[in-house]
């Protein structure tokens, strides 16, 4: 694959990534090359390469003689997303508190504080996330542990991570409340700059199965 068509590669599967995340592609359906084409005005080559890249990353599914499919979601696979994801955030987290430098605590600040002083939602209804809170809020948690030093490990946390957007998009949507996090945020820095490796892996465990417990007993709960 040349320069090119690998730079086209990556962008359609940040596309059609993002689509799915926030539900444009809606779980289970079928992702018809033809009618994908025109959405996004490519050829298929790059988009069956697009489209192979996120089955590896479990947003698609590919089966024989049926092609591709946006993953489905589900209670069971939320639940298990949820505990796998936590033991990876935790086991980077640790090793980023250890490692991390003054640099990378810069960086944890910087990020936090751009975090708070942005809007959460796009809407007075407090139902659509802000595209560039959603944005700044990625970054904050990739710099928690971004001195992991283990690009391995790293790959695995955000690959859950985008796993999981998906199921956050829809409790914004269908929540009977609107999810306040900005103390759940300060309390993870101040454990994380404070080195204290227990209490930092406490709050995040708690702060990815809190939202998961607001989906599960949101309206989405009702329709996985």
């Amino acid at each position: 694959m040349d320069t090119r068509q690998n730079s086209m590669t990556v962008e359609l599967t940040r596309q059609v990534a993002q689509d799915i995340v926030a539900g444009d592609l809606e779980p289970g359906s079928r992702l018809k090359i033809t009618g994908l084409g025109a959405k996004y005005g490519t050829s298929a080559i790059p988009l069956r390469e697009a489209l192979a890249r996120l089955a590896n990353q479990g947003l698609v599914v590919f089966e024989d003689k049926k092609g591709f499919s946006v993953a489905p979601v589900s209670r069971a696979d939320l639940i298990d997303l949820t505990e796998i994801r936590i033991a990876v955030e935790c086991l980077t987290l640790t090793r980023s508190i250890e490692r991390g430098d003054v640099e990378w605590e810069t960086h944890v600040l910087s990020a936090a504080h751009r975090l708070a002083r942005l809007p959460t939602y796009a809407d007075e209804a407090k139902r659509h996330l802000s595209t560039e809170w959603e944005a700044a809020h990625t970054r904050f948690h990739h710099c928690l542990v971004s001195a992991c030093e283990s690009s391995r490990l790293l790959g695995l946390r955000d690959l859950y991570d985008d796993q999981s957007r998906r199921y956050r998009y829809l409790m914004g949507l269908l929540a009977r409340e609107p999810r306040i996090v900005d103390g759940e945020h300060q309390d993870l820095v101040d454990a994380v700059l404070g080195r204290d490796v227990a209490k930092a892996c406490e709050l995040v465990s708690e702060h990815f199965q809190k939202t998961t417990d607001m989906i599960l007993s949101s309206k989405v709960g009702t329709l996985l």
